[in-house]
This record gives structure tokens, C-alpha cells and sequence, in this order.
């Protein structure tokens, strides 16, 4: 007789009453499957037994085997355990790089770039403004690297002594509202120059010290 045969033969004991603890033990010495617990509904036979004094310690080992057929993986396509994992494939080693000659590159492919201008070439050299009049409009060009360096004063000075230029380099003022006063610079109108949003500027804040030291005057005499 078989194990599956045995198996059932027991499980036919169980389920009629006859033979209960002598069939138990018949299936502790069976190697059994989870297949054939399913099949035969035993876990449900053990639990049912359980209830009973006398069979209580056999059916606990018996349900105890089944519980670790449950735990055991049935599916073939399982993963690997890293026990039965392939073993590793050693690559072979790759052959080392023969010497390689160094290759000629023909000099028409060699493309000289022209050399870097130097500092004091990079620089543009000032020039001395505080003495210059009456220009024509055709020095701005060679004054400009200079005049964009003066204080406000200084250009607003420069200007005055050539009105020529005055008319084309508006725009150094620009840099000087955008410093000085900021908050007007939004507001300039296409009728505005930019020195004469300055001009106001710098006398609106001289007007305002003057004031402001006429009170601080008074409040002394008092």
C-alpha cells in the first residue's frame, strides 16, 4: 500500500469514528504532501479531534506538520534561495591593449587661434577731461571710456564746457538717476533728459538740508 493509498485509508477511519487514534498514529509515519492534506480535508479532521483529551497531544503534532507544509513555497517558479542560487561565471579576462603608436596629425588640420590681448590692451587709456571744451560731436567715441568713469558733478562740469556732446551723451546721466535717485527714473518723460531729472533731484535734496538747517537755526536763536 502506497502513502496516498494509506492516507486515504485513514482519512476514511478518522471521518467514521473507527480506528481514530491507531489510524493518527499510521499517519505520523507517513511522509505526507500538502496536495494530500488539501485533498483529504485533514487539518479540518485534526482540529476536529482536538476537541477529545485523548487525542488532543496527537493531533497537535499532526497539526503542527501541516502548519510547516503550509510555510514551504509551492510554487515551481519559486525564486532561488541564495543557497541554490547558479554559481557564479567567472568572465575571462579580456586580452590587454596592444602598445598603440601615436598617430601624426597632418599640420594643415592645426587651427592657430589669434593671441590673447593682454591686460593693459583690454584697459582703455582715460584721458584728462577737466581741461576740454567746445568739442565737436566726433569725440564722444574716443571720451566715452573716460566720461562713464566721472562723478556727476564732473560730467555735469564736462558738459557745460561742451554743449555739442551734450546732445548725444545724454544717456552717461542715466547710470547717475539710476544711483541717486531711483525712484524717479519710472517716471521719466520722452520730453526729459536724463541730466535734467538729476538737476531736479540734487536740487530738491539741497533745498530740503537748507530747510532742514534753517529749523534746526531757529530752534537754537529760540
Amino acid at each position: 500500500m502506497n502513502s496516498i493509498e494509506e492516507v486515504s485509508s485513514c482519512t476514511k477511519n478518522l471521518e467514521a469514528g473507527q480506528y481514530v487514534q491507531e489510524s493518527m498514529n499510521r499517519l505520523l509515519n507517513l511522509k505526507m504532501t500538502m496536495g494530500q492534506c488539501r485533498r483529504f480535508r485533514l487539518k479540518h479532521l485534526f482540529e476536529r479531534y482536538s476537541k477529545f483529551e485523548k487525542f488532543s497531544q496527537t493531533v497537535k503534532v499532526l497539526l503542527h506538520r501541516i502548519r510547516i507544509l503550509e510555510m514551504k513555497p509551492t510554487d515551481p517558479r519559486r525564486k532561488r534561495f541564495a543557497s541554490e542560487s547558479l554559481p557564479c561565471r567567472k568572465l575571462p579576462k579580456r586580452s590587454p591593449i596592444p602598445n598603440r603608436k601615436p598617430v601624426s596629425i597632418p599640420t594643415e588640420w592645426i587651427v592657430e587661434h589669434p593671441p590673447i590681448p593682454s591686460v593693459s590692451e583690454k584697459v582703455p587709456e582715460l584721458i584728462d577731461v577737466s581741461e576740454l571744451q567746445n568739442l565737436e560731436q566726433i569725440e564722444y567715441e574716443r571720451l566715452r571710456p573716460t566720461l562713464v568713469t566721472l562723478t556727476a558733478r564732473q560730467l555735469k562740469s564736462f558738459m557745460d564746457r561742451n554743449p555739442e556732446i551734450e546732445e548725444i551723451a545724454d544717456g552717461l546721466f542715466r547710470r547717475h538717476c539710476q544711483v541717486d535717485c531711483p525712484q524717479d527714473v519710472p517716471y521719466k518723460t520722452m520730453t526729459e533728459t536724463w541730466r535734467t531729472i538729476h538737476d531736479v533731484h540734487i536740487n530738491w535734496k539741497m533745498y530740503n538740508e537748507t530747510l532742514q538747517q534753517d529749523r534746526v537755526d531757529s530752534y537754537c536763536i529760540d
